[in-house]
């Protein structure tokens, strides 16, 4: 398994289109608006250990399964990431349709997905 730090910084590098044609030759799909199953957090999980990952346009967020922090950088333990600009891009692009071949059907209302976009949010203003 990859470190996430370095997973990250790869799709960094990519663009969108490029991030879109990558998550389509490793068959990833998501939901669009859905932090916890969208197409980046996929695919963040299946190259890494992590368990739970959360995608914003903001910030990227890591837990394992017992709720503890499995993202070591910075000399320490940290949950949190600054979305890349071609990561942004690309969930903006995601959820207004652009890449319909990566979409996987909703079936869920995503109710456990909402409250942890809402907790997400409230990170992102300072709360």
């Amino acid at each position: 398994m990859r470190d996430l730090k370095d997973v990250i910084g790869k799709l960094a590098e990519m663009s969108p289109d490029d991030m879109a044609a990558h998550f389509r030759e490793h068959g990833i799909a998501g939901l669009r608006a859905h932090a916890k199953t969208c197409v980046v957090a996929r695919y963040i999980t299946q190259e890494t250990s992590i368990t739970s990952v959360g995608v914003t346009r903001k910030y990227i967020r890591a837990y394992n399964d017992d709720g503890y922090i499995r993202a070591y950088i910075n000399d320490g333990f940290d949950s949190m990431f600054v979305t890349p600009p071609s990561v942004e891009e690309f969930v903006t692009r995601f959820d207004a349709g652009k890449y319909p071949h990566l979409v996987e059907l909703e079936t869920d209302s995503g109710k456990d997905n909402e409250q942890f976009v809402e907790r997400m949010f409230k990170l992102e203003d300072g709360k």
